[in-house]
């Protein structure tokens, strides 16, 4: 039976579903931080098919199912949020939920005071260098998310990864100046880099194909390199 453990960030249930030993998180807890709703799909998007999943809870309604999401796509959505809420939401995550429930399988507030302390110590790279490790397997557009995010406390490239050989989806390089991933479309239009054609499929242009890669799907997905916009208006 799946342990399920009850945590509270700022008068907020969170709970934390322990499956095959690993933290799994329930979107609608973590929404509500966040000031968001979790049953809007595009809540979700970024996410892994395997950061994502369905668990069954017992409510006053009997058995429902209910959206729960990885540790590493906790931190997405997270890093993701514009909320001021984010960022704390995160260090509570990090330095008290998580470091106890790998030491004793569950959360109390036995230790909250030294996991405070530690959380005033550590700096903000450390604090985000300790992400990283845990999210190193996960897609490039997910540590260029936290480069950016880490831009705004340094003017210098804090990870130090070379992103230049990586290709981004529209949606992905919309999440990074706030637009969406149709707006996202537009603009890569209106600087010549792709059409559309007779079937209403996106294809580039001529000098948009030195900055894409195409995969033969029945959409003819594409993915682009950060060159096609200006750098600064990113970081």
């Amino acid at each position: 039976m799946n342990k399920i453990l009850t945590n509270t960030f700022e008068n907020t249930q969170i709970r934390v579903v322990m499956i095959n030993n690993e933290p799994w998180f329930i979107a609608k807890d973590v929404f509500k931080v966040l000031g968001k709703s979790s049953k809007s799909g595009k809540d979700f998007e970024g996410l892994d098919e395997d950061e994502r999943g369905v668990f069954k809870i017992h409510t006053s309604g009997g058995m429902q199912e209910t959206t729960i999401v990885s540790e590493s796509g906790l931190y997405f959505l997270v890093l993701k949020s514009r909320k001021p809420i984010a960022k704390p939401f995160q260090k509570w995550v990090t330095k008290e939920v998580l470091p106890q429930i790998r030491k004793t399988g569950s959360y109390s507030l036995q230790d909250e005071v030294s996991e405070i302390e530690l959380s005033e110590i550590l700096s903000e790279t450390q604090t985000a260098l300790e992400i990283v490790d845990l999210i190193e397997k996960e897609k490039p557009f997910k540590l260029l998310l936290l480069e950016k995010i880490l831009k705004e406390k340094s003017p210098t490239k804090i990870l130090g990864i070379d992103f230049s050989k990586s290709y981004f989806l529209p949606t992905e390089l919309g999440i990074l100046i706030g637009v969406s991933g149709a707006e996202m479309n537009l603009i890569l239009m209106k600087k010549s880099f792709q059409f559309r054609d007779e079937n209403g499929v996106w294809r580039p242009t001529s000098s948009g194909k030195e900055f894409c890669l195409e995969i033969g799907n029945q959409f003819n997905q594409i993915k682009w390199k950060l060159e096609v916009f200006a750098l600064d208006i990113i970081f």
